[in-house]
């Protein structure tokens, strides 16, 4: 809350510096996302990364702006999927121990976020910026898999044997970039095509079975294409 009310306190200073009439707004997008579920790591253990998981995400969000400037809050979901299909080897203090086939992984996500964005002029006709922005987020990924178990010691997976569990992740924080370009065909909408990076760390509280870990680096590539409505500005008739 603290670092939510400091980051509205900056931008209110920054609006007003600027001088511009200031509008709220409303907006929505999609996005085709790649979710990488990097790293897994607990003490003395260690194993390769997942794959990239293929899916879906979107976010809507309110906010104000300015002709340059913008400030929003929003909700951001998404899904992703593998099944392909891959033998993950373990490894206990460089020894090999084991190994699982995952067969799929499923990745769903909930987020709350806070973000700024600038619409740069540069030189540009009218109808079109280019557009950058930062952002923090608090929300879970939970995960879903199905897998064939390994046997400790011979490292050969059990074939007789498929489980499926689910890993229900903590409160977890990120960080969000993005970057692209806002198309501004007529007032009072504006289109944006942007690629976002959102990475965080996520902790499960429910993990059994290998991969056990203490921690995951998820990082979330998205090519987002979404839509603003602005409202009249604050003040106008």
């Amino acid at each position: 809350m603290r670092l939510l009310a400091v980051s509205l306190f900056i931008f209110g200073l920054t609006m007003q510096s600027l001088a511009e009439p200031i509008r709220p707004f409303f907006g929505g997008s999609f996005g085709i996302s790649t979710v990488n579920n990097n790293y897994m790591r607990q003490t003395n253990i260690t194993g390769i990364d997942l794959p990239d998981h293929s899916g879906s995400d979107f976010q809507i969000e309110i906010g104000v702006t300015n002709d340059t400037y913008s400030g929003y809050i929003g909700y951001r979901s998404g899904n992703s999927t593998w099944d392909d299909g891959e033998i993950h080897h373990f490894f206990y203090e460089g020894y090999p121990i084991g190994e699982m086939d995952i067969k799929s992984s499923d990745l769903t996500s909930e987020y709350f976020v806070i973000g700024t964005r600038a619409q740069l002029k540069l030189g540009l006709p009218e109808i079109i910026r280019p557009v950058v922005g930062v952002g923090l987020s608090r929300g879970y990924i939970d995960r879903d898999i199905v897998y064939t178990p390994y046997n400790w010691g011979d490292a050969i997976p059990n074939n007789d044997v498929q489980r499926s569990e689910t890993y229900e992740s903590e409160t977890n924080y990120g960080g969000l970039m993005e970057f692209g370009f806002a198309l501004r065909p007529k007032a009072p909408v504006q289109i944006f095509l942007t690629y976002q990076i959102h990475a965080m760390l996520a902790r499960y509280t429910t993990e059994q079975v290998s991969p056990v870990a203490d921690q995951y680096e998820v990082r979330e590539n998205a090519i987002q294409l979404g839509i603003i409505y602005n409202f009249k500005t604050l003040g106008e008739e």
